[in-house]
């Protein structure tokens, strides 16, 4: 039986205890293997990952619910994503309400404001009430400190759930002009030092989460068909 531990990020609390219930039941014979490399996989990670940089991703990692900033991110990333848009000067409110309301469903709740997305050269988009849209902002530069390194070790599915099991690392620098002391974090939570560089502010060293797997910290994605589209219904970490 696969350990299930509480969840911290559920978007609806109605399906807390839903999934809890439903999935900490589940045998392992009960759960179809899928291909992490698949398109599916990699579409539904996507869709709730809207960058790489520290600075957005904190909006799923902390824990209590997933940041309203991160909420309209997703949105913004999402619609881009499906119009083939680079960087438009501007994107309507309902645009954005709809492609938030399809990745989370409909009970979720949120409210327009600025987000960053940090992402293929998008700073991100200011909210303009008056106006009812989002407005592209100007050129920003991304988080150089932080940085959470990630990967999806499994994925599986049962009736019409899919559950993306992803290990995550989290690194952080605190330099200076001349000198840099680099730690790497078992998690965003910074329980555990999993390694410490000093070097001079300008070097870089590689860091590389197959080296930490053992000890990364354990995340699972919970995803539910529902009307023909897979959405989003909440995010675990294991314990």
């Amino acid at each position: 039986m696969k350990k299930i531990g509480f969840l911290i990020l559920g978007i609806l609390v109605v399906d807390v205890y839903f999934i809890y219930r439903h999935v900490s039941t589940i045998q392992d014979n009960q759960l179809q293997k899928l291909n992490v490399d698949s398109a599916l996989v990699n579409d539904l990670y996507s869709k709730v990952n809207p960058s790489e940089d520290a600075t957005v991703l904190k909006g799923i990692y902390r824990e209590e619910k997933i940041q309203n900033q991160y909420i309209i991110a997703v949105g913004i990333a999402n619609y881009l994503k499906e119009n083939q848009l680079q960087s438009p000067a501007f994107i309507s409110s309902r645009d954005v309400e709809r492609m938030v309301h399809r990745v989370f469903g409909y009970d979720v709740t949120f409210t327009h404001e600025d987000a960053l997305l940090l992402s293929a050269g998008v700073c991100g988009y200011q909210y303009d009430e008056d106006l009812k849209r989002y407005e592209t902002m100007g050129e920003c530069e991304g988080n150089t400190q932080e940085k959470f390194y990630r990967k999806i070790i499994s994925a599986e599915q049962t009736g019409d759930w899919i559950l993306l099991t992803e290990k995550s690392i989290y690194f952080y620098d605190d330099w200076n002009d001349k000198y840099s002391k680099k730690f790497v974090y078992n998690g965003f939570d910074r329980e555990e030092v999993l390694d410490y560089f000093e070097t001079l502010s300008y070097e870089q060293i590689p860091i590389s989460i197959d080296n930490y797997l053992n000890d990364a910290t354990t995340y699972v994605y919970y995803f539910r068909l529902k009307n023909g589209e897979y959405i989003f219904k909440g995010m675990e970490k294991l314990e």
